[in-house]
């Protein structure tokens, strides 16, 4: 009797033991297979916090570039259109400087220089105008800069001319008085010839007196058929600039 009991009593506690270590296993699983989601969770989480960042880092340097691509072509914007406003003034103020009545036989040379030197403006100012023409969006700045520099050119064509009207008429001076020299020295023989070269020179002095009025009552007008489209351009690439 009391054999069977006691193996009653040992079965008793053998199935509490089993059932409690599966109940163990039960939770020690649970507990494992928590951790494990739990990990897999924070990898995840991870995961997509270094591919923010990543795709952080990149989003803020390709904004950086296209910023620095921006400012980088705004700046050539603006120094195209300064660069325009200067050679175009410079150019200007080549033609204005210039005393007409400073220029003769003498120095022809001079005067031939100082045509070549305004001449080298038209091209200058021509390339800036180009690089407007390919910089700047805005139709209203690009057509005022072309009409500027058609207004400059027109005046520059305008005072050239009378620069050549001038350059040839010290050109026929210039020869008259080195065949003067020539004939003088036997004046009796040529008497007649050299009566004809004074009045030729006389005419000449004349002409020149008429193209050097002509010139100063009219450069100013000329002149300030240019100035109003300097001043509406300059105006306008101010605000232009601003923006």
């Amino acid at each position: 009797m009391e054999h069977h009991i006691l193996i009653e009593f040992l079965t008793l506690v053998a199935f509490a033991y089993l059932a409690f270590f599966k109940s163990y296993l039960t939770e020690k699983g649970r507990s494992t297979a928590m951790k494990e989601d739990l990990d897999k969770v924070t990898r995840e989480v991870e995961g997509i916090r270094h591919e923010f960042l990543r795709e952080h880092e990149y989003l803020k340097t390709e904004l950086q570039r296209i910023l620095n691509i921006e400012v980088s072509y705004r700046d050539e914007e603006r120094n195209a259109l300064i660069q325009f406003y200067s050679m175009n003034s410079e150019w200007l103020f080549s033609i204005l400087e210039v005393n007409f009545g400073n220029y003769n036989r003498n120095n022809l040379d001079a005067l031939i220089s100082i045509r070549n030197n305004i001449s080298t403006f038209f091209a200058k100012t021509g390339i800036a105008k180009s690089k407007i023409e390919l910089l700047v969006d805005d139709k209203d700045v690009v057509s005022l800069a072309q009409k500027l520099h058609t207004a400059t050119l027109t005046f520059h064509h305008w005072t050239d001319a009378r620069f050549f009207e001038l350059q040839h008429n010290s050109e026929s001076h210039k020869s008259l008085t080195e065949r003067f020299l020539i004939i003088i020295k036997n004046f009796d023989a040529n008497r007649e010839l050299a009566q004809e070269m004074v009045t030729e020179e006389q005419r000449l002095i004349e002409e020149s007196k008429e193209l050097f009025a002509d010139y100063m009552a009219n450069r100013n007008f000329e002149y300030f058929k240019v100035k109003p489209i300097e001043s509406e351009f300059a105006e306008l690439v101010k605000k232009y600039l601003k923006n």
